[in-house]
């Protein structure tokens, strides 16, 4: 049984706060258009002490060439293009693909405190064995919760199909699905509109049936989480948990939902098409990512990812079949650590 400060939501949902949790925010999240430059520098910096993951339309991925097969030109692997990510000396987050351009791309980058991080003058700490773990205080950096519910995506999805408060470029989505046929994915629309300038991004979701191996759409529950003013509070609230910063300000209010406890998993461990259980996440909720591609039998996959239920699986979002290529079989998923957060913390099943 987990042991903490359990906040009761109104909607029949808890938060538990306890040396399980911990407080994550979104350091960047949006459309990149590209880059005429070996690297993308992030422009905001996370502070010393926490961990950080990328979450892109494509971490790694082949990399084809045409060649003489049998006197024909055919298609056959040249390499792999590997997303390479790291903090520059001023702790901004940096990525390359060791070319001499980035590539449009949609990017999310999520932080969150490890016990490095020290506790500010007021708020909570949870303990775990003889050492904190986490804490909740007027220095921490969070994101809130600025919507859930069940949605239908479809192809073309943005978030401003729930609010026009919400962009690509101010939120970020985080999904859970019970169809394991159904992959949701980034595709830069961008690249299909002439009117639009070439290393333009103009990325939505799209939704890939493996059974169909075409479009679909999907039901999924969705949590949106971006910035909020946790100053202009409405109704008359006079009691719960606030957490308050020198200045007063409000940082933590238990009326407003975080995001929190993110567990992260190399996936390049996992295979293909195996669904695999989480420590510590009893349903898993993902943000679409490129995770890697393949090639067997003139067949060429791309990967992502999609939540089975109480699992997850590396499974494909993009099938070519391309008869004039050649070539043994190659999987490549790209050793990156993914994201996920836990959906029991904010619907009830």
């Amino acid at each position: 049984m987990r042991k903490g400060l359990k906040i009761d939501n109104g909607d029949g949902t808890k938060f538990i706060f306890d040396s399980l949790s911990c407080p994550a925010y979104i350091v960047w999240s949006g459309n990149l258009p590209e880059v005429d430059a070996s690297e993308w520098v992030c422009p905001t910096s996370i502070p010393p002490g926490y961990a950080y993951c990328f979450i892109t339309d494509s971490l790694g991925e082949l990399t084809y060439k045409v060649s003489k097969s049998q006197g024909r030109s055919q298609w056959e692997v040249a390499g792999i293009a590997k997303l390479k990510t790291w903090l520059n000396d001023d702790r901004k987050p940096v990525m390359s693909w060791g070319t001499p351009t980035v590539t449009e791309a949609y990017v999310h980058i999520i932080a969150w405190p490890t016990p490095e991080v020290g506790f500010g003058h007021h708020g909570l700490r949870a303990f775990g064995g003889n050492s904190i773990f986490t804490s909740l205080s007027d220095t921490s950096i969070l994101s809130y919760l600025l919507y859930k519910g069940e949605v239908e995506i479809y192809n073309g999805w943005i978030p401003d199909n729930i609010s026009s408060d919400f962009t690509v470029n101010n939120c970020s989505c985080f999904f859970y699905t019970d169809d394991h046929d159904k992959v949701i994915k980034y595709v830069n629309y961008a690249r299909w509109d002439p009117a639009k300038e070439p290393g333009k991004a103009d990325f939505r979701y799209n939704v890939y049936s493996k059974s169909l191996n075409g479009d679909a759409s999907v039901k999924a529950k969705v949590c949106v989480f971006g910035k909020m003013d946790l100053q202009q509070e409405k109704g008359d609230k006079r009691y719960g948990l606030r957490i308050r910063n020198e200045r007063g300000d409000i940082t933590f209010n238990d009326g407003a939902g975080i995001l929190a406890s993110p567990r992260t998993v190399d996936l390049s461990t996992k295979g293909i098409n195996q669904p695999f259980a989480i420590e510590g996440i009893r349903r898993p909720m993902y943000m679409p990512c490129g995770v890697g591609s393949g090639y067997s039998n003139h067949m060429m996959f791309r990967y992502g990812v999609n939540t089975v239920g109480t699992r997850v699986q590396v499974t494909e979002n993009e099938i070519f079949d391309e008869p004039a290529s050649h070539g043994g079989d190659i999987y490549y998923v790209a050793p990156y650590p993914m994201l996920f957060i836990d959906a029991d913390d904010y619907f009830n099943f």
